[in-house]
């Protein structure tokens, strides 16, 4: 599968994450499964949904479906849950009421070094805490918030910045809260 096809320039499709497993079929030959997560934001859903049409229904001079290497090996589309950006394998993944402090990995947009105001708002409007101190790496910036799955997901799965979600270390501190 040709996985990087799914990005383009223009930062619409992004590959948020992929993993791959690698089992015996019941001929006891080795099968490779990729589980890819792929964001698109609003513009992209017409460039992506095209792309299927065009894999349906045209073919390339050769006779080969339009996009073939992107489509042909997809099983299954779902839209994504807060779940799929998870990053702890070793660690279950707190329930749905559980009202708990989330590592949230968000990517960097122009060197910035605090998240963008309007990332900030929906966290906000959803009543999810957010703490004032970020630890800043050249491709992730990285707060703390608190709130439940249902909070977190109304707010961080309609944006293009959620990279990653990690059950943050254990301190003693409580941190600052962002005021707006």
């Amino acid at each position: 599968m040709d996985i990087a096809k799914f990005e383009n320039d223009k930062g619409d499709i992004r590959l948020a994450s992929c993993t791959e497993k690698v089992t015996i079929n019941e001929g006891g030959e080795k099968e490779i499964v990729y589980k890819a997560a792929v964001y698109l934001n609003k513009a992209a859903i017409r460039s992506f949904l095209e792309k299927i049409h065009k894999y349906l229904h045209e073919n390339t001079p050769k006779g080969n479906p339009k996009y073939e290497r992107l489509v042909a090996n997809i099983e299954e589309i779902r839209a994504a849950t807060l779940e799929s950006f998870w990053q702890e394998p070793e660690i279950p993944f707190p329930g749905n009421d559980q009202n708990v402090w989330w590592e949230v990995w968000i990517n960097r947009k122009n060197g910035a070094t605090t998240p963008e105001r309007e990332f900030l708002v929906r966290l906000h409007e959803a009543e999810v805490q957010v703490g004032s101190r970020i630890l800043i790496f050249p491709e992730h910036l990285v707060i703390l918030v608190k709130g439940t799955f249902d909070q977190l997901g109304k707010s961080l799965l309609y944006t293009d910045q959620l990279a990653e979600i990690r059950k943050p270390a254990e301190t003693a501190n409580v941190p600052k809260l962002w005021r707006l």
